[in-house]
């Protein structure tokens, strides 16, 4: 016999769905109906994993002040109902939001209230390993940095992804394309030849269990910048080229802007002639 849903979860049911497709109108509308009901019948898992849905849709479209208030939301959710398990997942993605706007502090405060959560509530939880990879985050990825710095942070990053991606067998497909990624930008800082190819193996055949997929084009733009790095202006230019077209296939505005750029520079670069656009 099947289970019977709410109206709440129906809707948020509906809401991933409409996420998946990169419907975000559709996504969000039903994320705050969701929640007002999931309110209304006193379901807090529901409510809660109502606004980290819509946080998390805006945060794969690179857009993390939009982010920012649905993931406060969320952590105050979780608090206001003492739901400890609930509050280190909606600490991790505010951080992750607060360290893609900039807001490096708050990230860093954010970050450390998170491990607690973490270690208060589930410290075996399989996203710990991810977010102490994440906090290099802010030091690694934002601004510019003399290169015995950068290579520092990118050893660090290489370590830690490495660690958060082999070491956590659960790792849904998605996690694991990111975690690739950023593999792949740190061995391309750091010219890790081997290292670097075989990831890219790695990320390919993760990418085809989810074609035009949220988080494809970021995972594509980040290994492309690893791509450009290590002076692989082809791969760096197939790589952005991908990720422009499923961005622009979702609605993906900014992360298109940014396949964009890359994908002019990884042109200008090329000693090979390679279209600016597509």
């Amino acid at each position: 016999m099947l289970p019977e849903f709410s109206e709440a979860q129906a809707l948020l049911a509906q809401a991933r769905e409409a996420r998946a497709v990169g419907d975000g109108n559709a996504c969000l509308v039903r994320c705050v109906v969701a929640y007002d009901a999931a309110r209304a019948d006193g379901d807090v898992d529901t409510a809660f994993w109502s606004l980290l849905c819509a946080g998390n849709f805006h945060l794969s479209r690179a857009e993390p002040h939009d982010a920012l208030r649905w993931f406060s939301a969320a952590v105050d959710e979780a608090r206001g109902n003492h739901a400890s398990e609930l509050l280190p997942l909606a600490l991790h993605d505010l951080f992750l939001a607060q360290a893609e706007a900039g807001m490096h502090d708050d990230a860093r405060k954010t970050a450390l209230a998170a491990f607690e959560a973490y270690q208060d509530a589930i410290p075996s939880h399989p996203h710990v390993a991810g977010l102490v990879a994440d906090f290099t985050l802010p030091d690694l990825w934002y601004g510019e940095h003399a290169p015995e710095v950068e290579k520092k942070q990118a050893e660090r990053g290489l370590r830690l992804y490495h660690t958060a991606l082999y070491c956590t067998p659960e790792l849904k497909a998605k996690l694991q394309m990111y975690c690739l990624a950023n593999i792949i930008h740190a061995a391309g800082i750091l010219k890790l030849e081997s290292r670097y190819n075989r990831t890219w193996i790695e990320l390919q055949h993760v990418v085809l269990t989810l074609p035009n997929t949220e988080g494809v084009a970021a995972s594509y733009i980040q290994a492309g910048e690893g791509a450009r790095r290590f002076e692989r202006f082809e791969q760096a230019h197939g790589a952005a080229k991908t990720a422009l077209q499923v961005a622009q296939s979702r609605g993906e505005s900014i992360l298109a802007e940014r396949a964009a750029v890359l994908l002019d520079l990884a042109a200008r670069c090329s000693t090979v002639p390679l279209p600016m656009f597509v």
